[in-house]
């Protein structure tokens, strides 16, 4: 296993205050097999590591022996440009795969924070998607085939080649989200689109949390279909420099022919109520999403929450309500069609801050996990929260997937 040795002074895989005895990066499966099999013959555990943009959120794992990179298996398995599938190993950053994808005009529409480190198999085991959530969906909806190694060394495969390939359990969904505890990606097959010929953004300057929901009502009314709708709402919105100092401002973008993305943004006015003068188009507008994507992604303070689409304004005015009331200054991106709100701050945060947003959440009828806090509150913060009657089924999957505990044991909801 020398060979898979590449740093013997670990410190960039430290994880909730600990860091691993080893660091194995294989160059290719039979190599990952033997990393896999010896961490489990000798009791050990690992954590899998691919770009680490995701990293931090869960538990501490409560046995760290040893870090798996992805980092040398990045190669392109398999391209079929005309059934628009791609299969690829793990390690492969989003930002290659997409170059790779527009030399055929196609694009993978999945678009979450730092693509030039975030590899497919980070983005499918975190579920990370993006601010493109409200028109193009999720991980879940694009893979479509996955090879994993499980616990015991031996590897399976889910799903297929083809866009319709699922007869009983689809196991995809499964390892979708399962941040690395279940076993290790070495494949990962999308399905991909064609690239839009066009595309447009606006920005609509808005007065209140009612105001916001009463715009993001008549827009899914109408006949304009947005691929991105971030709602802004903060002190750290300024800093990507928004041709607007408004308190509460709706990013969208369109991507269609150019005929229908003019169309669209033509219509805003009518469709949202607003009047022309708050409405400004962007002429860079790719730039403005991707510095609203990345907005607090750096923050040593990161959450994230979930509730219904209809009340993620009013929960983002609630949490800054909360947070000034605490001392914290937070800033808040919702991808608002999809009810998901990342909130972020760092002055005045305390490690009592999380419960209280997450109470918040929960009397919506939403949820709130900790993404990212600073390291000396560990063992202060559950990042998940109760995950109730979930739990028996979670720590079933893990039982009859990782008896041993061999993947990150007691990373996720529950300790499990």
């Amino acid at each position: 296993m020398s060979s898979q040795i590449v740093n013997q002074d670990p410190t960039g895989y430290r994880l909730g205050g600990r860091m691993p005895s080893v660091v194995w990066a294989p160059a290719d499966r039979a190599e990952t097999v033997d990393a896999i099999r010896s961490a489990a013959s000798a009791g050990q555990s690992l954590v899998i590591w691919g770009g680490g943009t995701a990293i931090d959120l869960g538990f501490p794992p409560e046995r760290y022996h040893a870090a798996l990179s992805t980092a040398h298996l990045n190669r392109v398995i398999d391209y079929q440009p005309d059934d628009m599938t791609i299969t690829l190993e793990p390690g492969v950053r989003l930002s290659t795969l997409q170059a790779l994808l527009a030399e055929r005009r196609q694009f993978l529409p999945l678009n979450p924070a730092l693509p030039d480190r975030v590899t497919v198999g980070g983005l499918v085991s975190a579920a990370s998607s993006g601010p493109w959530r409200a028109g193009y969906g999720t991980p879940r909806d694009w893979v479509i085939g996955l090879r994993v190694i499980g616990a015991d060394g031996l590897e399976v495969r889910a799903g297929g080649l083809v866009v319709k390939n699922v007869a009983g359990y689809d196991l995809p969904k499964l390892y979708t989200g399962s941040h690395g505890t279940l076993g290790l990606l070495t494949e990962v097959t999308f399905k991909v689109l064609p690239m839009p010929p066009a595309v447009g953004h606006a920005l609509i300057e808005l007065s209140g949390a009612t105001e916001v929901e009463n715009v993001l009502a008549r827009l899914r009314d109408s006949d304009v279909d947005p691929c991105v709708v971030s709602l802004l709402h903060g002190s750290g919105v300024p800093s990507i420099q928004l041709p607007t100092r408004a308190d509460w401002t709706l990013l969208l973008e369109f991507r269609h022919f150019p005929e229908a993305v003019r169309w669209q943004l033509d219509q805003l006015a009518t469709a949202s109520g607003i009047p022309p003068d708050r409405i400004h188009e962007l002429s860079a507008g790719e730039t403005v999403v991707g510095a609203v994507r990345d907005l607090g992604i750096h923050s040593p303070f990161l959450c994230r929450a979930s509730t219904l689409s209809s009340r993620a304004a009013a929960l983002c005015r609630e949490f800054r309500e909360l947070g000034h009331a605490s001392g914290a200054e937070l800033t808040c991106v919702s991808q608002a069609a999809s009810g998901q709100i990342s909130v972020f701050g760092s002055p005045g945060c305390h490690s009592g801050l999380v419960q209280r947003l997450r109470g918040v959440a929960r009397q919506v009828g939403g949820n709130l996990v900790a993404a990212r806090v600073p390291e000396d509150w560990i063992g202060e913060v559950d990042p998940w929260g109760d995950p109730g009657a979930a739990f028996r089924l979670i720590s079933g999957i893990k039982q009859t997937l990782d008896p041993t505990g061999l993947f990150a044991p007691g990373r996720m909801a529950g300790r499990v």
